[in-house]
């Protein structure tokens, strides 16, 4: 009897150290959540309400070792995804509408260790700030905005292919100081769905190489954008920037950034005119527009896609109340080993100032 039960568990083991092996190329997942608008401005607490309600469709694809990154991120998976969500202040905000691409990036090797869900893409909020018919709304000034996810995500697996999914998310919409008013609206909930498999299994390869290029490298890039001053003093002000970037990587999976800034921010010679007039001082001109700094960063490397953030220190900067410190948050991606395109936020702390979109080139 106690060889009979061995046997049957050596066999329910093989079964399902086999099973690891395979994975569905694909699934979809539906989602609905409950949460509320997070008023991260005392000036926002009227927004609030009622409570938020999310529904979300996301078709995934998972990773079965075929990127040469697969391994040493856990075997992440990506996907896009379409999103509803009820502000819980119909009359104010209205409904926000989102769509997006993402990665799903394991934490752990443990299954109960949650994902770390991120996505990026364009939203809509049906009801912005109108000076005449929408002035409550002081948090989002234009119909069209980026939205920002970031989830922790888990499942349970039900059958072969269907699986009870649970989460907690963060939702943001802004423009990036597009159009103003541009406070960003933040909508925290928790949400539960189904996941279902579809496609013929892939088995799981193991075929990879951690070797890397450990020499440094140089990239010159520049970026465009566009921002406003003033729900007062309507006028969109184009931004240029130009940055040399140098690199170098830390590991497979990881780079460290350094290297200088100049920006051309065309709205600041005009901040002064509802800023400081009032005191008399009228300080900020044309060459005003010119600032300048140097920066240090980290980025996560997957093969030709970046994700990065960089911290900068102001050399040159004639407008003070934006502080010394800049940060930037951005998605590059290489073109033939020299191409960059990319699609960034400058920000100053949680205060984001533009969205800016680049073409850079490999110098080495």
């Amino acid at each position: 009897m106690l060889r009979l039960l061995f046997t049957y568990l050596f066999l329910f083991l093989l079964s399902i150290s086999h099973a690891q092996e395979m994975v569905y190329p694909k699934s979809i997942h539906a989602k609905l959540g409950y949460g509320a608008l997070v008023p991260h401005r005392s000036m926002m607490h009227h927004l609030v309400t009622g409570h938020a309600s999310l529904l979300e469709l996301s078709l995934n694809f998972n990773s079965y070792g075929q990127h040469n990154f697969d391994h040493p991120f856990l075997l992440p998976s990506a996907g896009i995804s379409t999103v509803i969500i009820q502000s819980g202040n119909p009359d104010e905000i209205g409904n926000c509408y989102g769509a997006y691409t993402y990665f799903s990036l394991p934490l752990s090797k443990k299954s109960i260790i949650p994902k770390l869900r991120m996505g990026a893409g364009f939203g809509i909020v049906s009801k912005p700030f109108d000076a005449e018919k929408n002035q409550k709304n002081n948090a989002i000034g234009s119909y069209l905005n980026t939205c920002i996810l970031i989830e922790l995500e888990n499942k349970i697996k039900i059958s072969d292919k269907l699986s009870w999914m649970y989460s907690a998310s963060v939702t943001h919409f802004s423009n990036g100081s597009y159009v103003l008013p541009n406070l960003g609206l933040n909508f925290l909930t928790l949400n539960t769905g189904v996941s279902y498999a579809f496609g013929d299994k892939k088995t799981i390869s193991n075929n990879y190489d951690y070797a890397f290029d450990k020499s440094f490298h140089f990239d010159l890039l520049v970026y465009g954008g566009a921002k406003s001053n003033s729900t007062h003093h309507p006028g969109i002000y184009p931004v240029i920037s130009i940055s040399a970037e140098g690199s170098k990587r830390l590991s497979f999976k990881s780079k460290m950034l350094f290297g200088a800034d100049v920006f051309y921010n065309s709205s600041i010679e005009h901040l002064d005119e509802y800023e400081h007039l009032k005191e008399n001082v009228d300080y900020l001109t044309k060459s005003s527009n010119i600032q300048s700094g140097v920066f240090v960063g980290y980025g996560l490397v997957f093969d030709q896609l970046m994700i990065s953030i960089q911290n900068g220190f102001y050399i040159r900067n004639e407008y003070k109340e934006s502080g010394l410190l800049y940060h930037r948050f951005s998605i590059k991606r290489t073109f033939n080993d020299k191409w960059i395109a990319n699609i960034g936020l400058k920000s100053h702390f949680a205060v984001a100032e533009y969205v800016e979109f680049g073409v850079g080139y490999k110098i080495k």
